[in-house]
């Protein structure tokens, strides 16, 4: 271990050296204005409880959950680690109802009425809808019935 001065105060700051585990998201830590190359290494506990606490995105649980694991696969699937930025998930990503992402994206409706709540009830409708969203983006259907979105 080593002592480090900050160049902003005579506060001591102990900093230890260990190999980090790839294939986990990192966050970078903003100190007074500057950026520290202070790395930690998030579980899916810490990745849930920080999109959790962002108070500007709706998440619920299961969703934050899920967002966590499908960050964590796509950082092993690449053999890298990846910076953790919840602005940046918050942007890319939204969680909503079936009903709200039939309403959002009316571009499945041709033949159909359109009624998000009549859309939702078909099942033929629902299934047609939900491969053309697939195909246009990064969908993960939640047991609690919502839908997490990527932007496209």
């Amino acid at each position: 271990m080593s002592n480090h001065q900050s160049p902003a105060s005579s506060t001591h700051y102990r900093v230890q050296s260990e190999p980090v585990k790839e294939n986990r998201l990192q966050l970078l830590i903003l100190f007074r204005g500057c950026i520290k190359m202070i790395k930690r290494t998030m579980n899916t506990i810490s990745i849930v409880s920080e999109l959790m606490s962002d108070e500007y995105a709706n998440w619920t649980y299961e969703g934050a959950t899920a967002l966590a694991e499908w960050y964590e696969q796509l950082s092993e699937d690449m053999g890298q680690d990846i910076e953790f930025d919840r602005v940046a998930i918050r942007c890319d990503w939204s969680e909503m109802s079936r009903e709200e992402a039939v309403d959002l994206n009316q571009f499945h409706y041709r033949d159909h009425p359109r009624d998000p709540a009549w859309a939702v009830n078909c099942e033929e409708f629902m299934e047609g809808f939900m491969d053309e969203l697939q195909n246009r983006t990064q969908v993960i259907e939640l047991e609690n019935g919502n839908l997490l979105v990527m932007e496209f």
